[in-house]
């Protein structure tokens, strides 16, 4: 799948990503007997195919900011995801450090994906909508889920500093 489809082929893919955070995003019934091991696996399958979807591979984004903000799977995770962080916090847990890599990066003004110079992140580039998504996102991590990894501590400070720099650029 391309990260650009257009007609039928951007909604189907828009859909597809949204139904696999539904997945995500539904804690399985109580009392009910549980595989976890087949849990398990096919978890670590949805959450490949959806880092593999938003152009994440092996720690790292293999497209550029400004192609991630314009994709449909970008659209798709950014308005969905919150609601696996605030419904499903064990699922939450295990997605959180996509999801703040996701964070950091739509708002980063970088040309390229593999840009060493220092960028000004600002929530400026996002559409008013995705904006809102990106807030509520980051206001469930601050407030809903339980953050143990020091490196997810690094990425909130950094996704702070977008909030009061955007804020400070807002009211200067």
């Amino acid at each position: 799948l391309k990260l650009d489809q257009e007609g039928s082929d951007r909604d189907a893919l828009h859909q597809w990503v949204r139904l696999l955070l539904r997945f995500m995003g539904s804690k399985s019934r109580r009392g009910a007997p549980t595989d976890e091991l087949r849990d398990k696996k096919a978890l670590a399958k949805v959450q490949r195919h959806l880092a593999l979807l938003l152009g994440y591979a092996d720690q790292a984004f293999n497209i550029p900011p400004y192609k991630l903000r314009t994709s449909t799977v970008f659209h798709a995770f950014i308005s969905h995801v919150a609601d696996v962080l605030d419904r499903n916090p064990p699922m939450g847990s295990c997605i959180l450090h996509q999801t703040l890599m996701v964070l950091q990066v739509c708002a980063s003004p970088q040309r390229y994906a593999n840009d060493c110079q220092a960028p000004n992140f600002t929530l400026r580039l996002l559409e008013p909508q995705v904006r809102h998504h990106w807030l509520n996102t980051l206001i469930i991590i601050l407030y809903k889920v339980a953050v143990i990894v020091f490196e997810s501590e690094i990425t909130h400070e950094t996704l702070l500093v977008v909030c009061e720099r955007d804020n400070s650029q807002l009211t200067g």
